[in-house]
């Protein structure tokens, strides 16, 4: 099994609380970890377009990653500009290569499915105590254009490192053809509009451009 959810915040809590939920495989967990310089310029994923601008509406964006060495795998985190304890990372990958091995192609909705399924299913093994609260589909509105996805969202109970309250932390999948655009959010149950802020980085992100694979990858 193998899940992609990591994160990088300037709170100490906060890491815990992400260190709570992360969950990767024996083999995952040892990939490269490459950060990318790309300081004050929105980074453009060249294979899918997608593109991770330097700020969105109330957001700024606080670190880019690759994974194993690989330009198609990359992902990029959010701080509020109010130094709140919330935090996003919002990955674009070729969802194919961590799924298990199969004679038939997998659809686009196959991946979805599979790849929400499998992160669920890890954050409640790896996090037996977090309550989940919500799970299902999920559609948001980028540009004019309904993208159908699907979203959870848990609690994580306080007094670990020094938490004095419950936080929180959200899911989200959205498979664009090849490309998959996920999300994880965590942050305190008291900061203020959150599914505002979630929904304000997924629509300021640009999208893939392209449904389709490189013609070769890494």
């Amino acid at each position: 099994m193998r899940v992609r959810d990591r994160f990088c915040s300037a709170f100490g809590w906060l890491a815990l609380v992400v260190a709570a939920l992360v969950a990767t495989s024996e083999s995952y967990g040892q990939a490269r970890i490459d950060k990318i310089t790309a300081e004050g310029k929105t980074f453009v994923q060249e294979a899918s377009g997608t593109q991770f601008p330097t700020e969105i509406g109330n957001f700024v964006r606080s670190d880019l990653f690759s994974y194993g060495d690989d330009p198609n795998d990359v992902s990029a985190g959010y701080d509020p500009k109010a130094k709140e304890w919330f935090h996003l990372t919002v990955y674009s990958f070729l969802a194919k290569k961590y799924l298990p091995a199969s004679d038939e192609p997998y659809t686009a909705e196959e991946i979805a499915v599979y790849s929400f399924e499998d992160a669920v299913k890890a954050i409640k093994q790896y996090t037996p105590d977090a309550r989940e609260i919500s799970n299902g589909p999920y559609t948001i509105e980028v540009g004019g254009k309904e993208i159908k996805g699907w979203r959870a969202e848990f609690e994580i109970p306080g007094g670990r490192g020094g938490i004095k309250g419950p936080a929180g932390s959200q899911l989200y999948i959205f498979q664009q053809g090849a490309w998959q655009i996920k999300c994880r959010a965590t942050y305190a149950l008291d900061v203020p509009k959150v599914d505002e802020g979630i929904r304000e980085v997924l629509q300021g992100i640009g999208w893939p451009t392209t449904t389709k694979a490189p013609a070769t990858e890494p």
